[in-house]
């Protein structure tokens, strides 16, 4: 069994005007720390999908056993970069975890968790936080041509309702913290001094 993980790190972070990449939880990157526990959970391979500040963003996990994917078009949206990392999976991943660098109480046993909740090959199980359904998500294989051929600025999240029937979702209520501005940044930072 393989299920890899593409990691959506693409993005140029202009709401926090600097990498979101490179901010710091518990004494790493979020963006190493996302990549640490996909491999932790057992993911294989591992996809990140840069784009803007790649070259920083790559120095954070040159020494970890991941692939990198430079996505030059990173800019047309989110859709262009699930296409770019669900593309370049492996022939044998049965599926795929769709993960963004941005939310720092991502654990290893919330990834054990969707994994462990594998169905039919039709399943998707996602996230729920904040009333929303979203990532991280597990896809199977056969929704690969689904979201590769998503477009604009559209996540995955139009999946969910398309396969409502065939989503299970899993409680991440810590997932609904993200880190797209200065105050979620500055929020994050008085959680670790406190």
């Amino acid at each position: 069994m393989s299920i890899g993980a593409v990691i959506l790190a693409a993005g140029a972070s202009s709401r926090l005007g600097r990498p979101k990449q490179l901010e710091q939880f518990e004494g790493e990157s979020l963006l190493r720390r996302t990549a640490r526990v996909a491999l932790e959970a057992g993911c294989e391979p591992v996809l990140v999908v840069l784009g803007a500040n790649a070259d920083v963003s790559c120095a954070e996990i040159v020494d970890l056993p991941v692939r990198v994917l430079h996505h030059e078009q990173w800019s047309i949206g989110m859709a262009s970069t699930i296409s770019c990392g669900v593309a370049a999976l492996p022939p044998n991943a049965e599926g795929a975890i769709l993960l963004v660098c941005d939310q720092p109480h991502l654990s290893a046993a919330l990834l054990q968790d969707l994994l462990a909740r594998r169905g039919a090959p039709n399943t998707i199980i996602a996230s729920r936080y904040a009333d929303t359904v979203g990532v991280p998500a597990l896809f199977e294989r056969v929704h690969f041509t689904e979201l590769i051929e998503l477009s604009g600025d559209v996540g995955a999240k139009s999946l969910f309702a398309k396969h409502a029937n065939a989503t299970t979702v899993v409680n991440f209520p810590r997932g609904a913290v993200d880190i797209d501005s200065p105050a979620d940044a500055a929020a994050l930072a008085a959680q670790q001094r406190a």
